[in-house]
């Protein structure tokens, strides 16, 4: 069998294994920007690994194909984590310590880093698609507009309470809202939403987002957790009971995560282009 050029796995997946395994060697010998920057720079070579595979499995990847709309990607992914630090200064679930003393180089640690969060998400969901999920289906389901409504108007109080009355307990109300109110908004707008996918009865995405969502959490706490410059929780759920810095509570908190960013993204990026997405359309 002949290997097209678009089934075969990218050279720049390569390149991000061997980006990974520098990190690594550098961190063991103690090179202090690597440290420094660890998470960050393991998250980007992760991400073109991943790009390399998904075109590999699926004939087709997001850097590959629509390198714009992958520049898009990682801007969007920079000003969706920036709604959660938003959340975060009201209610004080995570800190970040052992940051550089210089400014610039804060903030580009910052950028780099919320950069990497949707693209790691999105191109893991397309891996788990590709092995197979996407094959997945349920009964088609229907959803009358009384319960897109149902949906917005739980979406509305669970993203206001927790800047209402800011407490850690109500950290779960955040990786739900914006899933409760815009995937409604997105099914009537025609842009890609999981609710659509339900209704055709595919599941694929539904499954890929959740499964990454913990894929992806458990890779954000591997490397943060080795990383000089990194951050801490402060959860009230079992706050002891951890997995490297998470609470294990916590982790419940990345599968909704994932489907939090698909659903902001698509919002946003319908507003912004009439352009039909990579990852399709409604």
């Amino acid at each position: 069998m002949v290997t097209t050029t678009k089934s075969r796995f990218l050279w720049y997946g390569w390149m991000g294994l061997g980006i990974i395994a520098a990190a690594e060697v550098s961190l063991l010998l103690g090179v202090g920007f690597v440290g420094t920057f660890f998470t960050p720079i393991c998250w980007w070579g992760y991400i073109l690994f991943a790009d390399a595979l998904v075109n590999k499995l699926k004939g087709k990847s997001l850097l590959s194909t629509r390198p714009g709309e992958f520049v898009l990607l990682t801007v969007l992914s920079i000003a969706i984590w920036l709604v959660f630090e938003g959340y975060n200064a009201f209610m004080g679930t995570w800190k970040y310590i052992n940051l550089p003393d210089s400014i610039p180089l804060r903030y580009l640690g910052y950028g780099l880093s919320f950069a990497t969060i949707c693209p790691g998400l999105f191109e893991t969901a397309e891996i788990l698609e590709g092995l197979g999920l996407a094959k997945r289906r349920l009964p088609n389901l229907k959803f009358g507009r009384k319960f897109l409504a149902f949906l917005f108007a739980l979406g509305v109080p669970a993203a206001a309470l927790p800047i209402i009355y800011p407490s850690g307990y109500l950290i779960p109300l955040v990786w739900l809202a914006f899933i409760f109110m815009l995937e409604p908004v997105n099914y009537v707008r025609g842009a890609p939403s999981i609710l659509k996918d339900l209704q055709r009865g595919h599941a694929g995405r539904l499954y890929g987002l959740l499964i990454a969502g913990f894929i992806c959490g458990f890779l954000w706490e591997f490397w943060n957790y080795w990383a000089v410059a990194k951050w801490n929780y402060y959860v009230p759920y079992l706050p002891k009971a951890k997995i490297f810095e998470m609470p294990i509570l916590g982790y419940f908190g990345f599968p909704p995560f994932a489907l939090e960013c698909y659903a902001i993204y698509h919002f946003v990026r319908s507003v912004l282009t009439r352009k039909e997405s990579y990852y399709g359309s409604a």
